[in-house]
């Protein structure tokens, strides 16, 4: 009796820990869906994902390999407009019509030895279109900005949401439940 409820339980445990693996493997492509388009685009691969959630900010951040075939269906999904400029420097992303007017806000806190992770590799001097949606609704200003390199085919998708809105934790929290039940 004793060794089958250890067996069981290791069982479980071991099942529990393949299923959060699986989990966060597919995390990144459901949340792509959520967040940026649904269906995925066919040629979209190595979709990498970040989120942060917090009192007064929310953010998710992806990476990908897009043709440029795919890209008008992103396009198409938002009243995207296109700015001039855009960079990325000690945390802070700045969007606009130039380096001195525009928009920035901070994307990573970069201090106290905390950084980006690995694969957001936003290099000074890269050649990137980008693409903005700006929307106020009280206090929370949503930013939607996707940034291509159709040179080497890989795209940024980032979503900002400057307020903390209770959607924003609501649909977080649904991508979990999501990711972690198989559920949808």
């Amino acid at each position: 009796m004793r060794k089958s409820r250890t067996y069981l339980l290791t069982m479980f445990l071991a099942g529990g820990l393949v299923a959060v693996g699986v989990g966060l493997c597919l995390w990144p492509r459901w949340s792509f869906r959520r967040v940026v388009l649904n269906p995925v685009p066919p040629s979209v691969q190595a979709i990498r994902a970040d989120a942060a959630h917090g009192v007064a900010m929310n953010k998710y951040v992806f990476r990908f390999r897009i043709d440029p075939a795919d890209m008008p269906a992103i396009l198409a999904s938002r009243p995207f407009k296109e700015v001039a400029s855009v960079e990325y420097r000690d945390g802070i992303l700045h969007y606009g019509c130039d380096p001195i007017g525009g928009t920035s806000f901070w994307l990573y806190d970069t201090y106290d030895g905390k950084h980006a992770p690995s694969w957001f590799q936003f290099g000074k001097g890269d050649k990137f279109r980008a693409y903005v949606v700006e929307k106020q609704e009280l206090d929370d200003y949503f930013v939607d900005l996707l940034l291509y390199r159709e040179d080497i085919g890989e795209a940024y998708f980032i979503e900002y949401d400057l307020g903390g809105s209770t959607a924003f934790h609501i649909r977080v929290l649904w991508d979990l439940f999501r990711v972690f039940t198989g559920f949808g």
